[in-house]
Formats: C-alpha cells, sequence, structure tokens
C-alpha cells in the first residue's frame, strides 16, 4: 500500500515478531493501565491483531513508532506459548527504508496514539449484551475482551437501561451511576420517570437518591430477615431479586414478611405442644420485652416450672429463631409509653407524596381561576416566605418518582392530570419557537387559563409543612373517603400493630373481628385490613389530619 499525500510513504509490510523493537522516541512513557493491557492481550488472543503496528526500518528488523502496547501483548503471549517467536506481524512501514527525523518519529508516534479512544460504557454495554443474546456467557466475553466476570456483569446490567437513559449517557448528560440505578427497575417508562424525578437534584446525589427510592421497602436479601426466610423458599414462593451494580440483592419485604410470619407461626405451634401456656409470635419481640426479664429458649426447650410469663418468638439479628421467655408484662402505670400507631419516617413522605399527588390531579381539572391565584400567591414571596415552590423538571415528587408502594387509586389521579396536559400542550412539538409562540398567543382566553392551571398541578408541591397550601387546595372540596382506596402497597409496610389500631379505628376498638385479626398472619391481616379500611373510608390520621378517619 503505497500513498502519495505529501506525507511520508508508507506500505503495508510483515515482520517478524523477534525482529520488532520498540523506538526509544515512542511518545507513550507513562506505565500503562494493567487491566487495559490485560484486555488488549486477550483481544489479540481472541481475534487477532486488528491494528498494524507503525513502524520504519526494514522488512527483516524494524522500531516500533506506533503499537508499542500491542507489540508488548504480542510478546506476552508468545512467551506463554500462544505464538511462535518468530511470527509474523503486519505493520505499516513508514518513510520507505530510510530512517525518519526525530521530529518525524515523535510527530507520528504522538498522532497515532491520540487518535485512540476507549468505547464509552453505554456503547461496550449494547455490543456485550448482542453478543451475549447471541450466545456467549459472561466468562467467555471476560475471556475474549480482558475484562474482568464483575465488569462483564455490570456492562450487561447497563444494557437493560431504557435507550434514551443510554443516549443521554453517551452525551454526557448523565453519570453512569444513574443509569446503573435505575436499571433496578425493569419496565424503561418507569425508570426514564425516575431519573426525571431526581434530575433537579445535584449530579453528586443523583444515583444515591434514585437508587434508594427504587429499592424502596425492599429488604436486604443478606440481611436478618432475608437469612431468616431462605432464598430457596423466597424464590419458590414467586419473590423476585433486584441487583444493584454493586451486587448487593434485595428482596420484597412484604413476602419476605409473610413467609417469616409463616415459620414463626409453625414454631408457635411447636413450642406450644412443648407445654407453653402462652406462645407469641412477632418479626421483633414485644417493645416492652427488656422490662419483662428476657431469657433465651433453645429450640425444643420447654417451659420452666411455675412459668406464668410468655414466649415471644421473633427473627434474631443473625437471621435465626429468636425466643425468649417473657415475664409477665409490667403493670400499666410502669409501662413504657409509646404510641401503637406511628408510622415509619419513609411511609410518612410517601404517603405524603401520594396526597400531593392526588391534589396536583385535581388542582389540574379544577375552576383555572383557583390555580391562577394559587400560582400568584407563590409569586408574591420566596418559597420560604408562602410555603410553596416550584419543581424545575416539571415532574412527579421525587418520593414518589417510582410507582412503588403506590396504589392505583393515585396513580390513576396522575394519569389523569397527565393526560390533559399533554393534550393542552401538543403545540410544544414544533420545532420552531417563533411557531410555538405564534400557536400560543392564539390559543383562547380559556384554554390558556386551562394550561395554566395544569403547569401549576404539575410545577407545585410542597417543600416543607403542606399546611401552607391546604387554605386554597381546600377549595377543590375533595371527597377523599371516595377518591382514597389503600392497598398492599401501603398497608403491607405497616406493622400487625398499626394495622390492627387502623382497623379499629373504623369498626371500634372492641369489636369482636379485633381479636381474629391479631391471630392472622402478616398477610392475611394486609388482605382483611384492605377489606374493612377500604370500605370504612380509613384514611391514615398523620397524612390527612387526626380528624380524618371516623
Amino acid at each position: 500500500m503505497n500513498t502519495d499525500n505529501g506525507k511520508s510513504p508508507m506500505r503495508l509490510i510483515s515482520v517478524p515478531l523477534d525482529a520488532l523493537e520498540r523506538h526509544a522516541e515512542n511518545v507513550r512513557k507513562a506505565p500503562t493501565d494493567e487491566e487495559a493491557d490485560a484486555s488488549l492481550a486477550a483481544s489479540i488472543r481472541a481475534h487477532g491483531l486488528l491494528s498494524p503496528l507503525i513502524v520504519e526500518g526494514t522488512e527483516e528488523r524494524a522500531r516500533v513508532i506506533g503499537g508499542g502496547r500491542r507489540l508488548q501483548a504480542l510478546s506476552t503471549i508468545a512467551g506463554e506459548g500462544g505464538l511462535p517467536h518468530d511470527h509474523p506481524v503486519p505493520c505499516v512501514l513508514v518513510g520507505g527504508s530510510g530512517e525518519l527525523g526525530l521530529g518525524a518519529v515523535i510527530e507520528l508516534s504522538l498522532a497515532e496514539n491520540s487518535g485512540r479512544q476507549r468505547m464509552h460504557a453505554a456503547d461496550e454495554a449494547v455490543a456485550f449484551a448482542a453478543l451475549r443474546a447471541r450466545g456467549a456467557t459472561d466468562r467467555q466475553l471476560a475471556d475474549r475482551f480482558g475484562l474482568s466476570p464483575r465488569t462483564v456483569q455490570r456492562r450487561l446490567r447497563i444494557a437493560r437501561a431504557a435507550p434514551e437513559l443510554l443516549q443521554r449517557c453517551r452525551l454526557g448528560e448523565l453519570q453512569l451511576g444513574v443509569i446503573e440505578a435505575a436499571v433496578l427497575e425493569p419496565d424503561h417508562a418507569r425508570q426514564v420517570r425516575a431519573v426525571e424525578g431526581v434530575r433537579w437534584m445535584h449530579p453528586q446525589f443523583q444515583a444515591n437518591e434514585l437508587r434508594r427510592h427504587i429499592i424502596g421497602d425492599r429488604a436486604a436479601a443478606d440481611g436478618a430477615l432475608g437469612r431468616f426466610v431462605g432464598e430457596d423458599a423466597y424464590l419458590d414462593a414467586g419473590g423476585t431479586v433486584m441487583r444493584d451494580a454493586e451486587g448487593s440483592a434485595w428482596i420484597e419485604r412484604g413476602l419476605a414478611e409473610c413467609l417469616a410470619d409463616g415459620r414463626l407461626a409453625e414454631e408457635a405451634a411447636a413450642m406450644r405442644a412443648r407445654g407453653w401456656p402462652l406462645v407469641e409470635a412477632g418479626l421483633e419481640p414485644p417493645d416492652d420485652w427488656l422490662y419483662r426479664k428476657p431469657r433465651d429458649v433453645q429450640a425444643g426447650e420447654g417451659p420452666p416450672e411455675g412459668f406464668e410469663g410468655t414466649l415471644h418468638l421473633s427473627v434474631g439479628s443473625g437471621g435465626g429463631m429468636k425466643r425468649l421467655a417473657l415475664s409477665p408484662p409490667p403493670e400499666a402505670d410502669d409501662a413504657p409509653k409509646r404510641s401503637v400507631f406511628t408510622l415509619s419516617g419513609a411511609l410518612r413522605s410517601d404517603l405524603l407524596a401520594m396526597r400531593c399527588g392526588m391534589e396536583r390531579s385535581a388542582l389540574a381539572e379544577a375552576p383555572p381561576d383557583l390555580a391562577r391565584d394559587l400560582m400568584i400567591f407563590a409569586l408574591l414571596g420566596s418559597p420560604a416566605d408562602s410555603g410553596l415552590g416550584f419543581r424545575a423538571d416539571a415532574q412527579t415528587p421525587a418520593s414518589c418518582s417510582v410507582e412503588r408502594g403506590v396504589p392505583a387509586c393515585v396513580l390513576r389521579a396522575e394519569d389523569r392530570a397527565e393526560d390533559l396536559f399533554e393534550d393542552l400542550i401538543a403545540w410544544t412539538r414544533e420545532e420552531s419557537a417563533q411557531e410555538r409562540w405564534s400557536m400560543l398567543r392564539c390559543m383562547s382566553e380559556d384554554a390558556r387559563r386551562r394550561l395554566l392551571a395544569c403547569c401549576t398541578a404539575r410545577l407545585l408541591m410542597p417543600v416543607t409543612d403542606p399546611r401552607h397550601w391546604r387554605p386554597a387546595l381546600a377549595e377543590l372540596d375533595i371527597d377523599w373517603a371516595a377518591e382514597w382506596r389503600p392497598d398492599a402497597s401501603v398497608l403491607g409496610r405497616m406493622t400487625k400493630a398499626q394495622l390492627i389500631a387502623a382497623v379499629g379505628r373504623v369498626i371500634g376498638p372492641q369489636d369482636p373481628e379485633i381479636d381474629g385479626l391479631r391471630a392472622l398472619p402478616k398477610g392475611e391481616l394486609v388482605e382483611r385490613a384492605g377489606e374493612l379500611l377500604g370500605d370504612g373510608g380509613w384514611l391514615p390520621p398523620e397524612v390527612f389530619g387526626e380528624d380524618a378517619d371516623g
């Protein structure tokens, strides 16, 4: 191959491997990355030398100007017996048979090294997934490209991301960590929605926040609950395992708790058969167990003579069965004071976000003047003064950005608002800013007021204290008892005591059914409580107010 472009003449030759040496003026001096060198050697073993070396000299002996790492990889393979030492190596000879000047050598070496760029992780991920679909195993991919199996597995996980998220990652709009967090959610549409929910955050916090919300109320597979249930029993029950980019596994807490309740109930029956007069079971010991002289009991052990307390079974911190013999509970005046109905901070935050979503939906359908006045109210002062704020991303609140733990009634309300908004802003698909402005100016006054209502509903959210916007929203007159329908996504995150207390508020604490509920496993209790609370119009008092339910 000869060139006539005003530069040094070049032609393709073949030089024995043992007749090649690195040129002293090769510009790459810094130590190379060992993992990258191993990857290059693996690629040459699997696919051969795909790019010829750049050399000066003759076909009998030459010095390598460009391709020092490839030369080292070939030498390593030959030293391992993978190639003969005189293996013919394709090279591009520059400068004819004469020696180049020092300046020309440095320029060619720099140009050859500067033109190389590592493939983007998103492109590697898509390529690996395509090879995997054609039958390649993780180990084969690792060996052929000189990567660790862990790296290959991380790339394959990235390939499960929505195409538009991968493209935004290629363009530098999203960090790789955000993509690794997003693929914890298998559905592409939900991935995009989840990423939009954290887009307003600083990039430093986006991945962690996204990961926290997608994992949500799941439990660590290697935590106490996961070990207690066991992987086989969990999978046999239809459970799914979520794995993050670090290899950590997460299981569905609700299903795991149901399985744990079942195992505890079986053990309780066995201990009753051994003579224990009163046996109780729960995922955790009772709140007052430290006040009741606890004593560990071994499996199969019977009660001591004259024992009048309770044998309590729970999940131990190490994942085993915890059996505690507890003395009778202390008198009422001495017992620790603690409200039974205290939702966790995470659940309360999610419930508030759910209510916010339903309120925004109602606001989008309310008389437009209300939305206009609410917008003006927010703009009159700073968010700190008014208690209102505007989201820059015009998306669902971050704590509700993933459809996990969100009742169907909330999602339906969100969809109504989104459909109305999309219908009104179809004109934004015009590429020309001038055209969009002209179309907006031609909209009727009523349509513009309606659009303002929709924009306000999508953008407005409570910053800290939702009471600041409740006076205006009170005019919406939402029939919460008709709109709100709790299901297992919410009830499954409450403790048995909280569920029983909630049911007691609806049907009365003295109702005979309350005693029957106490004996139910967690899964059956959640199902029955959903029926009773849905029929009774129960509203979580910590979110809707103490006088919200009956």
